[in-house]
């Protein structure tokens, strides 16, 4: 008699804790007009601290997979008008690294970042999109320990150490040097 009475309570505390509704964001009061959601799973070998995701994104339409997500021609200006958050509203950094021309539409690799998933879990995202004069938040400085997308054509002297006077170029936020002499180098400035 003893062993059904407490096991009862905890089989109603397991229920209940079960019926927790999970609420998506909604970001339609910021203007937003659509939401999909995707998951991201750990890597079994263990926890990640602030870790980031690809994802590649399509104006267009398709069907959706693990590693891509189509937006069904819903953005008004892609990809400005793609933000990233969890499913309780909370904004998550992100930076679009590269936008192609594909039929249809358009195709951007974008990097999510993730403040912590533990060891082969789950977590859920949304992508929203659709925002008429949306601006990008797109950042690799919030989304990446380090980062330069070069997008000013210029080598910032709180992130390269020149040593010597090599040849350098940029070309679609890819850096191309030459190494003139044996001391010349373009270095990383940041310890990672």
């Amino acid at each position: 008699m003893r062993l059904s009475l407490l096991i009862a309570p905890l089989i109603l505390i397991s229920v209940c804790l079960m019926m927790v509704p999970v609420v998506h964001a909604d970001l339609s009061g910021y203007g937003y007009s659509y939401s999909k959601s995707f998951t991201i799973t750990g890597s079994s070998d263990g926890a990640a601290t602030d870790h980031t995701f690809p994802i590649r994104l399509h104006s267009g339409t398709g069907s959706d997979t693990v590693t891509d997500i189509y937006l069904n021609n819903h953005c008004t200006n892609f990809p400005a008008d793609i933000r990233f958050t969890d499913i309780y509203g909370n904004p998550r950094n992100y930076y679009v690294q590269t936008v192609l021309s594909e039929t249809g539409g358009y195709k951007a690799l974008v990097f999510v970042k993730v403040p912590y998933i533990g060891q082969s879990a789950s977590l859920t995202y949304l992508v929203h999109y659709g925002k008429t004069g949306a601006t990008s938040a797109s950042s690799i400085s919030n989304t990446f320990k380090w980062g330069d997308d070069f997008t000013y054509n210029y080598l910032d002297a709180d992130t390269w150490t020149i040593r010597g006077d090599p040849s350098y170029d940029f070309s679609n936020g890819i850096l191309h040097y030459t190494q003139n002499a044996a001391n010349q180098a373009i270095e990383s400035a940041v310890e990672v």
